[in-house]
């Protein structure tokens, strides 16, 4: 005896899960890109559960709220089981429905999901033009705020051995969404960085706001009152976005030809900094920015009573960055202002992502002083540079 297929399954993995996070009530989530990023509904914590808005598949660092649908965010969420989940999203399933009501729930279906393939399809090829559109009005970054900016962090003289990845925009609108509509916050100077796939092509734009009248040369927005802005979290609003998928790629500030060796830090800054002091036989070696942590760690598998496992797994849904295959020797550089158990455990998570691929492959993790990166060590508030393994 077979049972008919229940056209609900379809129906409510194609429902939009914005929606659906509205009607959980989960609160405090903040569209970061493609993601919405905050506080996990059942552990708490600031930004440490995330849900993509294309692909749909959830995640917190810390509890076992993870799963690929919608489906799977009600039960998890709920605490509800997965026939009780469905009849959540979609009502119960009359005993005796008609097959020609069964398929036109499944028509309906499909047409939501092609939908929002489509929208979300629509809005990667939007980002796409924009960064494009930023880019080509970008200008040689020598001689400009770029070039001061970086003097500021102690990078004087590095332009000249980059690759063509930095540029000058000297009027680029700062905008942050409100509601509905776009509003935008400041107008002015910032540093354009491509972002780059394993095949070379730019896929996103990172951008670095200036102001060389500040500590450090960034832009502080501040509202009327002088003061800077803060979120709703208490936080200065952050001058370094991304626009487009950073997931898998690499700002590639410089690759001689030959090499086999690649030194990588999250930002453009520490990176720069690990080309400037060149450790010992460190001198042929690629120097790529990872963007940040979560892009060069990759998906981390959960182990019961370990908080940070270190090691990798598979997620097609959170693609992440893994060297080319021309790199023999790997090197993480680990920066002193962020929680060091994570941290490491994350580095070390992508180092054996990469081993996985290349068994051969030699990775190193070099840490910076607690409580700095590796610029503020270049810029006097220490001058070692330990390496570990």
């Amino acid at each position: 005896m077979s049972f008919p297929e229940d056209p609900r399954l379809d129906e409510a993995k194609a429902k939009d899960i914005a929606g659906l996070v509205d009607r959980l009530a989960i609160q405090g989530l903040a569209r970061v890109s493609h993601e919405l990023i905050g506080p996990c509904p059942l552990c708490g914590g600031n930004d440490r559960f995330g849900i993509s808005l294309t692909s749909k598949a959830f995640n917190c660092r810390r509890c076992d709220l993870k799963g690929g649908d919608t489906i799977a965010l009600v039960m998890g969420v709920l605490n509800k089981t997965f026939p009780h989940a469905l009849d959540w999203i979609c009502g119960e399933l009359p005993p005796d429905l008609d097959p020609k009501e069964a398929e036109r729930r499944r028509t309906l279906a499909k047409r939501d999901r092609e939908r929002q393939e489509g929208y979300a399809e629509k809005q990667r090829k939007r980002a796409v033009d924009m960064a494009r559109g930023i880019w080509q009005e970008g200008l040689a970054p020598e001689g400009t705020a770029v070039e001061f900016y970086l003097n500021l962090r102690g990078l004087t003289g590095v332009l000249p051995r980059l690759s063509k990845c930095l540029r000058f925009h000297p009027n680029l609108p700062y905008m942050v969404k409100e509601g509905q509509q776009w509003v935008e916050l400041h107008r002015g100077p910032a540093m354009l960085a491509a972002v780059q796939s394993q095949q070379e092509r730019a896929m996103c734009l990172h951008r670095t706001w200036l102001d060389l009248k500040e500590p450090g040369g960034k832009l502080v927005l501040r509202g009327k009152d002088g003061n800077p802005i803060v979120d709703d979290k208490g936080k200065r609003l952050k001058v370094k976005k991304t626009l487009g998928s950073k997931r898998g790629g690499a700002i590639r500030l410089r690759t001689p030809e030959g090499t086999d060796t690649l030194i990588m830090g999250e930002g453009i800054e520490t990176t720069l900094t690990a080309l400037i002091a060149q450790p010992s036989g460190m001198e042929a070696a690629a120097y790529w920015a990872g963007v940040d942590l979560g892009n060069m760690a990759g998906p981390m598998q959960k182990i019961q009573g370990v908080k940070h496992s270190g090691f990798p797994i598979e997620d097609p849904a959170k693609p992440c960055f893994v060297p080319p295959s021309w790199v023999k020797r790997l090197v993480f550089i680990m920066d002193g202002d962020s929680e060091p158990k994570m941290t490491r455990a994350k580095l070390e998570c992508g180092i054996r992502r990469a081993q996985l691929l290349n068994p051969d492959l030699v990775g190193l993790i070099v840490p910076t002083d607690p409580g700095t990166d590796l610029n503020d060590m270049l810029v006097g508030k220490t001058s070692k540079i330990e390496e570990g393994a």
